[in-house]
């Protein structure tokens, strides 16, 4: 089908009617082509192991190496989303959002099911490299009994942004995690995992959580994120305050994903955003045409 409709295109076979139900249509069969092929690839490597990533790789904080090693006292399920996610209790009083891998569900064409859990890992030691600690809870592989997964600790004191919205959010905490979450390509940063400080002190802090959907392979799966028009003026340049992280850093932060076995095309394309959101003088609505909100 999308053969056809491309030579019909092509040949100017088709009506003048709305271009953008032809564009539409081309989305649709490039999506479902993409879907094909990853099903066909998962079916055909269903006994290929998870790929290579350090077996536990090692944690940059005190609070990530309690994550990883701490004894597990007790497990609740946790609710919401399409993937299993329960929380656990350490022996030491600490929760964390345990997500194992095997309780992962298709949800993007370009990232296979299993592998969510080291991109949530992935984003935390970037956040650490990036100087984005304050934003992204720490997260690490561990395993549970005999399953491997991601454990990201728990935020007592936020809301989603389903309840919480974006009223008093730090505006420089939306202009951090936008260009964190434009360079990695999040496709999940709807207001279900946009947290918000509510209760205690730093009221209006913002929490990144749910990271697993990110580097794709996937030329149609855009960057989601659900907050970009709330950014105060989208006329304004990008402050190279919130590049500049990530410019210096960008040899460690590519290093990074090599080590967690992301697939090289991803890398590619993180880094072909990375390019364009560096360029001087880009402005925030240089990306209006190019990210979901929904």
């Amino acid at each position: 089908s999308l053969a056809k409709w491309k030579k019909m295109k092509n040949a100017g076979n088709f009506p003048a009617e709305d271009m953008n139900q032809q564009r539409a249509l081309l989305h649709r069969l490039e999506a479902a082509k993409e879907k094909a092929q990853l099903l066909a690839d998962t079916f055909l490597n269903e006994a290929t192991p998870i790929p290579t990533v350090r077996a536990l790789p090692p944690t940059r904080s005190e609070i990530g190496r309690r994550l990883q090693t701490g004894e597990v006292q007790t497990i609740e399920d946790l609710g919401g989303g399409i993937n299993d996610s329960q929380v656990i209790t350490l022996k030491n009083g600490e929760r964390a959002v345990w997500k194992r891998s095997a309780g992962e569900q298709s949800a993007r064409n370009g990232i296979r099911p299993g592998e969510y859990f080291i991109r949530e890992a992935l984003t935390s030691d970037i956040a650490d490299v990036v100087g984005m600690r304050d934003l992204v809870p720490e997260t690490v592989v561990r395993y549970v009994g005999d399953q491997i997964g991601s454990a990201q600790r728990f935020m007592d004191g936020f809301d989603s942004g389903v309840k919480a919205g974006h009223a008093g959010s730090k505006t420089n905490d939306v202009r951090r995690s936008f260009v964190m979450n434009w360079i990695l390509g999040n496709t999940d940063r709807h207001s279900g995992n946009w947290m918000v400080k509510t209760r205690g002190a730093n009221a209006g802090k913002l929490g990144l959580i749910d990271n697993g959907l990110n580097l794709s392979t996937s030329t149609v799966d855009t960057p989601r994120i659900w907050y970009f028009r709330q950014l105060d003026n989208l006329d304004a340049e990008i402050p190279d305050d919130v590049k500049k992280p990530w410019a210096d850093k960008w040899t460690d932060v590519k290093q990074l994903m090599t080590n967690y076995g992301i697939d090289p095309k991803a890398i590619a394309s993180a880094e072909a955003r990375f390019n364009r959101i560096m360029k001087p003088g880009t402005r925030w609505s240089d990306f209006t045409q190019d990210i979901t909100e929904r």
